[in-house]
């Protein structure tokens, strides 16, 4: 990738859509977890092999493996070794590195987003009280005015829409971890602030509805046990598998027969069947013509030969 991450979400996609020939799906799912513990450049990764071991719910050995041979790939590198029992192994993830694309569905580069407007020498507006900063700034005024500018009614307006959906997005973290508790029973074991933060990230992403269902469709999943240390992990690295499916399910309700379509279908169903194979009635003879039929039958029997 010929640039840098730009955030833990820009990182973490740029991380699921990694490609390369020598890479399995496991080794594809180690570097996922991997991500959760990294800053935005893909630095300072230490979990832990047991952490990850139990993310991944196989062997500490095999998670050993499978570094091994992500190191082998330059797809990470170690930074610092382990020292004793409780220093475990510093990774970088290796953006630089042609495997992780510098695109992917849904990315926006910077240049792409055109330049900024000029918000004017007032850049924070919605501070009450800058100090001698707001007094410098102040001092810069050529005349005098009555009220805010046009520039800082904009810059509060969108710092207020800034607030409401980041406000929005914890409110939807805090409605999945009260669904957990609902079905669990229990709080989980653990879940680390990075954890919540990359899930408002997700909210904030893809919108409120998009996040609750996918959370629903992985409660019901329920890809965890009672061994399992962060639960939450797996909700984080397999998001796109869990959007994907709601996005399913929604093709399939729309497409889901409703009441009036089966009785319409129905009725020409029937049509069609008797159409082809209904026999047509004959009309049944009188009374009359039934009885000289029977005399005229028995006086031909009687006639003598």
């Amino acid at each position: 990738m010929n640039r840098k991450p730009t955030s833990l979400y820009d990182l973490r996609m740029v991380v699921a859509c990694v490609s390369h020939s020598h890479l399995k799906t496991e080794h594809r799912e180690f570097l996922k977890c991997l991500a959760l513990f990294a800053e935005p450049d893909g630095s300072k990764v230490h979990p832990g092999f047991e952490k990850l071991a139990a993310m991944m719910q196989k062997s500490e050995e095999t998670v050993r493996r499978y570094a091994r041979h992500c190191e082998t790939l330059a797809l990470i590198e170690v930074t610092q070794p382990p020292y004793g029992k409780k220093i475990s192994t510093e990774w970088r993830i290796c953006t630089e590195h042609d495997a992780f694309p510098g695109e992917y569905p849904g990315f926006r580069s910077t240049a792409s987003r055109g330049p900024k407007a000029d918000l004017g020498p007032q850049k924070l507006p919605y501070k009450a009280d800058l100090g001698p900063q707001k007094q410098q700034e102040n001092s810069f005024r050529s005349t005098p005015t009555c009220g805010p500018t046009t520039n800082q009614h904009q810059l509060q307006h969108h710092h207020q829409q800034d607030e409401t959906a980041i406000d929005d997005a914890k409110a939807c973290v805090v409605e999945l971890l009260k669904k957990f508790v609902e079905q669990e029973g229990q709080a989980p074991k653990n879940i680390a602030n990075k954890h919540k933060a990359a899930m408002a990230e997700l909210a904030l992403e893809h919108g409120r509805e998009i996040f609750l269902r996918a959370g629903r469709v992985w409660l019901r999943a329920s890809p965890w046990n009672s061994k399992t240390e962060w639960p939450f992990a797996s909700f984080i690295s397999g998001f796109d598998g869990y959007a994907a499916e709601v996005d399913y399910d929604k093709k399939v309700e729309s497409q889901r027969l409703t009441p009036e379509i089966i009785a319409e279908s129905n009725r020409i169903a029937n049509a069609l069947h008797e159409a082809v194979w209904a026999v047509p009635e004959k009309e049944e003879p009188s009374a009359e013509a039934f009885l000289d039929e029977a005399v005229t039958d028995n006086g031909s029997d009687g006639e003598v030969q």
